[in-house]
């Protein structure tokens, strides 16, 4: 849906530019545009220079001299520098204070935490045809905290969004890649890592730089580093958002303090150290939802049985069931290892699953807070497996529910 209801905001934006009554007349986004505010008598024409300058110009018409108030927004990222001018006269800081003449308590609040809320700076005065009003609104950098998580950020621009430049975007099909499936998996390896800013609690100030070369230009120097290269800080150039195309980008960050990086890092080692082992015990793995993964291994399935790609991996799920083939013969108590996806737009799953037809294992895989992986083992009896040289391993959904989305099936041999 954002695809289309979201360009139909674009057509919707001159609703909200200016306001009015009979008295007072409302700026209430700066964008470059004409106006007739017939209730006050008096035409007015805005020019800017955002999204990338700070200053916006309001040049005001009117048929004979005319008294109503002005009410100018004053974001609440609009800080020092903040200023307006008529007729090239600036008002004093007092004026550009939030008053309580309008019935709102958003001015109350405003001028009491002067935090995020931004108001409306009124000018009342006898306006005639000519006058110009001067705004600037100078932007700043901050951190925009996650809800809900303050240790992942955006790193902001007044009101634009810097996104950090990871590189160029990898087209797959110039590789000459057929296969969609495939080709996405050889992206997903060559897609490289955002960083971690490992910059908790220094200012923003202190590690985004302004590159100098055009507005909005800024970069990440000294904090941001990866898990593979731990020792390396990376120098990461930030743009505004909307000016990034064709190119890998992060939006969002990490904002940790030097504790809980080597925390993560040693949390990453260990995970590292725990695949090695894990790849030296697989002797035969399925990656699911990768047709010639699936084609080698016999993959059978019944209706409404979906692919589906989770964190840049293929995985199968649906309501009835799906089977392998996979080969045992010579290892020795073989271990049947499933790697899971589960995440919480998901609904709890239950699901069955068969050697041959006979049961291994009744399993059931809930929602978790955010999308990950969940690996499982399951040894396999003797009695389901004696004189076997393959078996047939088949996952099928319970009444009313289905299967979790299943990435890959391995058999391990013991340790």
């Amino acid at each position: 849906c954002c695809v289309g209801s979201g360009m139909e905001n674009h057509a919707l934006h001159g609703l909200g530019i200016y306001f009015e009554d009979a008295s007072r007349l409302w700026v209430n986004l700066y964008v470059p545009s004409t106006a007739s505010a017939d209730r006050v008598g008096a035409r007015v024409k805005m020019e800017t220079d955002f999204p990338e300058g700070e200053k916006a110009i309001l040049k005001i018409e009117t048929d004979k001299p005319k008294e109503f108030t002005l009410l100018l927004r004053r974001p609440w990222w609009a800080r020092q520098g903040f200023s307006v001018r008529i007729n090239g006269e600036a008002l004093p800081e007092e004026a550009l204070q939030p008053t309580s003449s309008v019935a709102n308590p958003q001015y109350a609040r405003a001028a009491k935490e002067r935090d995020r809320n931004g108001y409306f700076v009124e000018i009342k005065r006898q306006w005639k045809a000519g006058d110009t009003v001067e705004v600037t609104l100078p932007k700043s950098l901050y951190l925009e905290p996650a809800a809900g998580d303050s240790r992942v950020v955006a790193l902001m621009w007044g009101p634009l969004v810097l996104a950090g430049d990871l590189g160029p975007e990898i087209d797959w099909r110039r590789r000459g890649i057929e296969d969609e499936d495939e080709a996405e998996a050889q992206v997903a390896l060559k897609r490289p890592s955002v960083p971690l800013l490992v910059a908790a609690p220094r200012p923003v100030s202190d590690w985004v730089k302004p590159a100098g070369d055009r507005p909005g230009h800024f970069y990440i120097e000294g904090v941001a580093r990866t898990l593979t290269e731990p020792d390396k800080a990376l120098k990461v150039d930030l743009f505004p958002f909307y000016t990034v195309h064709k190119r890998i980008y992060a939006g969002y960050w990490d904002y940790i303090d030097q504790k809980e990086w080597e925390k993560r890092l040693t949390e990453y080692q260990a995970e590292q150290a725990r695949l090695k082992k894990l790849e030296a015990a697989t002797v035969v793995m399925i990656e699911l939802g990768n047709p010639k993964s699936e084609k080698e291994f016999n993959f059978k399935a019944g209706e409404r049985i979906t692919p589906q790609r989770v964190l840049g991996r293929g995985s199968r799920r649906g309501s009835t069931w799906f089977s392998c083939e996979l080969p045992i013969k010579g290892i020795k108590s073989p271990i049947l290892h499933v790697t899971y996806y589960s995440e919480e737009r998901l609904r709890p799953s239950s699901f069955k699953i068969l050697i041959d037809g006979e049961l291994l294992a009744q399993e059931e895989i809930t929602r978790v807070p955010s999308p990950r992986f969940i690996e499982k083992d399951y040894a396999l009896p003797e009695k389901l497996i004696k004189g076997k040289e393959k078996i047939t391993i088949k996952f099928e959904a319970a009444p009313g529910s289905e299967i979790s989305p299943v990435v890959a099936l391995r058999i391990l041999r013991s340790l």
